[in-house]
């Protein structure tokens, strides 16, 4: 995905403010999952991965905002379907394509639920609780 964000996490070295800020992020989510670039060649295929797992914990973090949560919750009361809807999506430079990100942010959410709805949502089926 070419991302020079993504790169400059890879390597530890102070690369000033406000960057150094930012890609912080970038490695907590690098340190979380470790286990799993570590599957991946060391290069190009772990930068890849990285950049796919940081779009997943950012669209996490939208899902977990109380604004989200609290809009989600008004709709699903008023029209029976929560929304907004959160998808995560990445830009392969290299085909000039935006793509749905690798993995499954469903259960990515669903392993969210316990600790951060603010909202006691009731759902009535597996489509339902999954309506991200």
């Amino acid at each position: 995905y070419d991302c020079g964000g993504v790169r400059a996490a890879f390597r530890n070295m102070n690369h000033g403010s406000p960057l150094e800020n930012w890609l912080c992020k970038i490695r907590d989510t690098r340190r979380l999952h470790m286990d799993e670039i570590k599957k991946f060649e060391p290069g190009e295929d772990q930068v890849r991965r990285l950049v796919e797992l940081n779009v997943v914990e950012q669209c996490l973090n939208v899902f977990k905002t109380s604004f989200v949560q609290k809009k989600r919750w008004d709709t699903k009361i008023k029209n029976g379907k929560a929304y907004p809807q959160v998808h995560g999506f990445v830009y392969d430079i290299s085909q000039g394509e935006l793509q749905p990100v690798k993995g499954d942010l469903k259960i990515e959410i669903q392993k969210l639920r316990e600790c951060y709805d603010l909202y006691d949502f009731t759902y009535n089926d597996d489509e339902d609780a999954l309506d991200l």
